[in-house]
């Protein structure tokens, strides 16, 4: 089976938290951001969910990444959302 990958450019970095629903923990997530023009000229952001044990510290703001993703979309939204599936590749590394 073959891997579904984004590439593109870091825009940020971030954590996010919430409230698990079912052992009503917080819970913190790492997240890339990145944006991309689209064809039409909108611009479109979009987070992509880190893996737990993934270090930050060489993923910073310009650093060309491509990163395996996982897609998934909950029942009740038409939402898309992205998490990372594997090993990020850091361009020229």
């Amino acid at each position: 089976m073959s891997k579904l990958y984004f590439q593109g450019e870091i825009l940020g970095r971030f954590q996010t938290s919430f409230k698990d629903k079912e052992t009503k923990k917080d819970v913190i997530t790492k997240k890339l951001q990145f944006m991309e023009i689209s064809e039409n000229g909108k611009v479109i952001l979009t987070d992509i969910k880190l893996s737990e044990n993934q270090g930050l510290e060489e993923l910073k703001k310009g650093i060309k990444v491509m990163i395996p993703i996982k897609i998934f979309t909950p029942k009740d939204s038409s939402n898309v959302y992205f998490s990372q599936d594997g090993e990020i590749k850091i361009q020229g590394k």
